[in-house]
């Protein structure tokens, strides 16, 4: 008789998201992204998550501070125990105020909006950790609070 073989998930739910902090140049930046993964089966995962991202700078020229927040929701495949491809999409309210350091115009601007992304990432998976590279198909290079369309995903699960 010959064993099946067939890999171990994570059971039902886990737990991860992402955790960054950056200084540069005068410059601050905060992103707190806790994730809750539902297992559905071992080839697929679904999930959501709370954004929370905070960019700042105040140097010689420009004084500048940005509050985003938001949420996500994807959804994850993995056709083999070490590959998983997913989609997810984020919304972000972004409130953004900035100042130019300069003596004929020191006006302090204000705006308010919603930023939309959605990604298409892959990604290797052993046992809890994945890493991989995500892209984002609606990026806008002004309105979003990442600074490329590519970003590298580092995944932990608990």
């Amino acid at each position: 008789k010959q064993k099946k073989t067939s890999y171990a998930y994570p059971r039902k739910w886990s737990f991860g998201g992402n955790i960054g902090l950056s200084f540069w140049n005068n410059g601050t930046d905060i992103l707190i992204g806790p994730k809750a993964y539902y297992h559905v089966s071992p080839l697929f995962l679904t999930g959501f998550g709370v954004t929370y991202i905070y960019s700042g700078v105040n140097d010689d020229y420009i004084d500048y501070d940005q509050h985003s927040f938001g949420g996500s929701v994807m959804g994850a495949i993995r056709p083999v125990e070490f590959l998983q491809f997913s989609l997810e999409y984020e919304g972000l309210y972004t409130d953004r105020k900035y100042a130019y350091k300069n003596p004929v115009d020191n006006t302090q601007y204000t705006e308010s909006f919603w930023n939309n992304a959605l990604y298409l990432g892959a990604s290797f998976v052993s046992r809890n950790v994945s890493f991989g590279m995500r892209y984002d198909l609606l990026y806008d290079a002004y309105r979003s609070a990442y600074s490329s369309a590519w970003s590298p995903v580092i995944g932990f699960y608990f």
